[in-house]
């Protein structure tokens, strides 16, 4: 409760409380007096007293913090105490990254950061929608638990740039990952009116603030309403025909992929054929579906998915059926072709949350008596008439200049969403100057070194990208002077190794830096065994 008096939250609260020891008398469940807290909410500095409360004549006994569903919560709701608490559980877990990420024969690369992201990550995720709004100060805390699990992940040297092991890892920093889990929630939230938190992006000030930064509109009539599940055996599983999976467009001739088509669709002699498509460019989303006795196009809304659009064309496909060709007396089979594999193992798959699925699945059981409709995947782009003819109308409807249905799914919100938050840590990337990691990646993007090299291998490619090695900065961990070649008398770096040294020259790659790192991993290796230089 909130108030701006504590003789007003004194009365509710020990009304509250006397409503539900009532209530345990009559149902049966009972409350232990003695393991009963409360905790008192305030950011006043001067002294003030707590209110008195009582259950079952025990009075209760306030504390500074208090844990709930996994969260610290304390007086002044800075969330310290919770910060401190996660980072001590993380740095406990972190010990198990410490003894697998050996750099002789630990795990590799990927198996790291995948332990990284489950064990470790996961943790720090969870309840951070909560303690987000905590100060930037506080937040900082966690840094070095990320920060030390993806070094260890990837085997870097201990004075590496916390830049290069984000970048090279694909990991951004928490503040940018708290952003998107913020972002994702919200979305879930305003996706179904009935939510208790359906409106908090209209009041909460820190909400409000992280979408106004992003600039992203979340209203109501844009995303397409949460699916209402159904018991799983009673969902009717769309009837799908996969055979033309054994035809490969790229190996087998156009005209046998046609006659293996034309041979499969004999066998529906009394199904009416549909054909559906999608296309997308830069800035437009259409779909569109056509048979010989009718054909619909439709402008989509330009942030759809390409799978989602291709979804779209099968529900459109069903409304125009359901709508104009039950109430005639013709045939009511239909054979609705697609060159979308996703849509249609979407469509299969009963516990997917796509609303565009789970709507064509609901259509579909509704009347399952009336409707006999069957699915079947062909190849795109190889001759198939009416496939053609559909893509044909879906490409023309990119330009037209009707206007698009606005509706989209969240799984599609919540890609832009993440790519808007991302963009501005690849930004930084892009701008950023002097890191060394910089000079050979253009790209803020994971870079995985072969999965066939060893641990000792991996470690070694790693240290040579982000130019710090224990040949180069180990003098960071002595407190002693920089190291100097001892051949061109000049200052011991990555570069000066595998490029400038005059020492290895017979030896060397004859390739730049940025290509040898890049390009031709093996080379490295052989040049840096030849040397027999410790890295």
């Amino acid at each position: 409760m909130k108030s701006k008096f504590i003789s007003e939250l004194e009365v509710c609260m020990q009304h509250s409380l006397d409503n539900l020891t009532s209530w345990t008398n009559t149902s049966g469940f009972l409350f232990s007096p003695q393991k009963c807290q409360a905790i008192h909410f305030c950011r006043k500095r001067k002294t003030h007293n707590h209110p008195k409360l009582s259950i079952s004549n025990h009075d209760l006994t306030f504390v500074n913090s208090i844990k709930l569903l996994g969260l610290h919560l304390d007086v002044k709701w800075n969330f310290k105490v919770h910060l401190n608490q996660l980072k001590t559980d993380c740095l406990k877990r972190i010990n198990l990254m410490k003894i697998l990420s050996n750099i002789r024969w630990g795990a590799d690369y990927k198996t790291l950061l995948l332990l990284y992201r489950g064990y470790i990550r996961s943790k720090l995720d969870y309840g951070s929608i909560v303690y987000s709004s905590a100060s930037p100060s506080s937040l900082k805390i966690l840094d070095t638990v990320h920060h030390q699990g993806v070094r260890l992940a990837l085997g870097a040297f201990r004075s590496s740039p916390i830049t290069s092991l984000l970048s090279e890892a694909g990991e951004p920093p928490l503040s940018i990952r708290r952003k998107i889990l913020l972002g994702n929630y919200l979305l879930r939230t305003r996706r179904d009116p009935r939510h208790i938190h359906h409106s908090l992006h209209d009041s909460n000030l820190h909400y409000r603030a992280l979408l106004q930064d992003l600039n992203i509109n979340l209203s109501l009539p844009n995303i397409l309403p949460c699916p209402q599940f159904s018991t799983p055996w009673t969902i009717q599983v769309p009837s799908i025909n996969y055979e033309m999976r054994k035809f490969d467009k790229s190996q087998d001739c156009h005209e046998m992929i046609k006659s293996g088509f034309l041979e499969i669709v004999s066998r529906f002699p009394q199904f009416s054929k549909i054909y559906t498509d999608a296309s997308k460019n830069d800035s437009s989303v259409a779909a569109a579906f056509w048979s010989p006795d009718f054909s619909f196009k439709v402008k989509l809304n330009p942030l759809l998915s390409i799978c989602n659009a291709e979804l779209m064309a099968i529900l459109y496909t069903v409304y125009f059926i359901l709508a104009n060709c039950l109430s005639e007396v013709r045939n009511s089979s239909f054979l609705l072709c697609t060159d979308s594999l996703s849509a249609l193992q979407s469509l299969q798959d009963i516990f997917s949350p796509n609303p565009v699925s789970s709507e064509i699945r609901k259509l579909l059981h509704e009347n399952k008596h009336t409707l006999n409709l069957c699915f079947m995947w062909i190849p795109s782009h190889v001759g198939i008439h009416g496939n053609d003819k559909a893509d044909l109308l879906a490409k023309e409807t990119l330009y037209s200049t009707s206007p698009a249905i606005d509706k989209i799914p969240i799984q599609d919100f919540k890609h832009i969403l993440k790519r808007k938050i991302m963009s501005s840590w690849h930004e930084d990337w892009e701008y950023l100057i002097g890191n060394k990691l910089r000079l050979i990646k253009e790209e803020n993007k994971p870079w995985h070194p072969p999965q066939t090299f060893s641990r000792r291998d991996q470690v070694t490619l790693t240290r040579l990208r982000i130019g710090h090695t224990n040949l180069t900065h180990v003098h960071l961990m002595r407190k002693e002077q920089p190291p100097e070649c001892n051949v061109c008398q000049c200052n011991l770096t990555v570069k000066h190794i595998l490029k400038d040294c005059c020492k290895y020259q017979n030896i060397r790659n004859p390739n730049n830096l940025h290509a040898c790192l890049n390009n031709d991993p093996t080379s490295v290796l052989n040049f840096i065994k030849m040397t027999k230089l410790k890295m």
